[in-house]
């Protein structure tokens, strides 16, 4: 884990620990992060010094997979692919699903679906995006004394250059209708994040190296975090 300095609490889930170590890798190199939110106490990643919050919020398309299930187990197993493999089979049997293995190493099922439209990707956004302006306008993230991002994963989204330009589109939208707003949006997909500033996009794309080198950062991540 060399120039990583990432601390995981106890209430911190495995997507957050990998959007917070990549964000490290590529943003906030110079920034030591915490992962967890000291259930419900702070934003799900923060700075040390709590000048930086960063609050997460899963953005998945129905079709992509069985929500709820398929969550949850991927927390129970730590993305231990044998193990989640085998609950598919004997407990999902009645699902037509392919199970396909994203570069990074997270388990991913994508169900045969049709397509959906521009609109109905806009309200998955919009549902997520403004759960979160909620929270922080009711106060949620007072903690932090600085600078509040919100970072959506959607790490099933197979065309995230066209995704992207919905999330900045509707985030334009709502953020209108609510006193505070969050200062950026980052979103992780299965081989990049972007940030969405403003008018602005970046795109950090996330190498064959660095994602390999995930997996073995991952577990000591786990390891020394105590978990």
């Amino acid at each position: 884990m060399k120039n990583l300095n990432l601390t995981v609490e106890n209430s911190a889930k495995n997507t957050e620990i990998v959007l917070a170590y990549f964000l490290q890798k590529k943003i906030y190199k110079d920034v030591s992060l915490i992962v967890g939110d000291g259930y419900g106490r702070f934003p799900d990643i923060r700075s040390t010094d709590d000048t930086l919050g960063i609050e997460v919020v899963q953005a998945e398309f129905p079709e992509d997979f069985v929500s709820n299930i398929i969550w949850k187990k991927y927390e129970k197993f730590k993305g231990n692919a044998r193990k989640i493999k085998t609950y598919i089979k004997t407990k999902l049997k009645s699902f037509e699903t392919t199970l396909f293995i994203n570069k990074n190493k997270v388990e991913a099922w994508h169900v045969k679906m049709a397509g959906q439209t521009t609109y109905y990707s806009r309200n998955i956004f919009e549902k997520a995006i403004c759960k979160k302006l909620e929270k922080l306008n009711d106060g949620n993230y007072a903690s932090i004394n600085g600078e509040v991002n919100l970072a959506l994963v959607s790490v099933f989204r197979e065309k995230p250059d066209k995704v992207i330009k919905d999330i900045q589109h509707k985030y334009a939208e709502v953020r209108d209708l609510y006193n505070q707003t969050f200062k950026k949006i980052f979103v992780l997909f299965p081989d990049s994040i972007f940030e969405i500033d403003g008018e602005n996009i970046t795109k950090y794309e996330l190498s064959n190296e660095e994602l390999n080198a995930l997996e073995k950062d991952f577990k000591a991540i786990i390891k020394n975090s105590g978990r």
